[in-house]
């Protein structure tokens, strides 16, 4: 257990910031209809072994571009990455969750609709959670060289984000 007084300020404020992201994860995704998903998202944060290591690695970096986009590997960070690492295997919801690299090759699968749902409603919950300005639409559109989708997918997500819910700009803040 951390005692520093600046990693225990750390550690309070990423807890209200995930705090924060799954309650606007949430309401997303039971605007949706995805009452269960909405629920249980990213409940792997609150694990010792992926708070702590995020909570102290936000405390010191700020590793997030103008648009809420970071890098989440290599970071020089050991426990961070292992954190990263187990936090994407356990959350089908993100897109790494589907690549594979197998004999040099990246292999991207499918991604089920609930998952690419709940993707974009984790998208909108980070930017409203970071206080961004632009539509989950624009962030994508900036983003999506940085990702990875199997064609189907891809396609899922243009159509999907095509609709006027997603483009709208975030004024970010409680309430929702």
């Amino acid at each position: 257990m951390p005692t520093n007084p600046d990693t225990l300020y750390a550690v309070f404020k990423y807890a209200l910031y995930v705090w924060r992201h799954q309650h606007y994860v949430r309401m997303a995704c039971w605007r949706e209809r995805l009452f269960w998903r909405g629920l249980i998202h990213d409940w792997q944060k609150w694990l010792p072994r992926e708070f702590f290591p995020y909570a102290v690695f936000f405390g010191k970096h700020n590793p997030r571009d103008k648009t809420g986009y970071y890098k989440p590997t290599d970071t020089g960070s050991r426990s961070f990455d292992a954190a990263w690492k187990h936090h994407v295997h356990h959350g089908d919801h993100h897109w790494q969750h589907w690549c594979v690299a197998t004999e040099g090759e990246l292999k991207v699968h499918e991604m089920p609709r609930a998952a690419i749902v709940e993707m974009l409603c984790d998208w909108d919950g980070a930017g409203r959670a970071q206080n961004a300005t632009t539509s989950v639409r624009e962030w994508f559109d900036i983003n999506k060289h940085k990702m990875r989708f199997a064609p189907l997918t891809a396609y899922c997500i243009e159509n999907m984000l095509s609709e006027p819910k997603w483009n709208r700009k975030r004024a970010g803040g409680l309430p929702c």
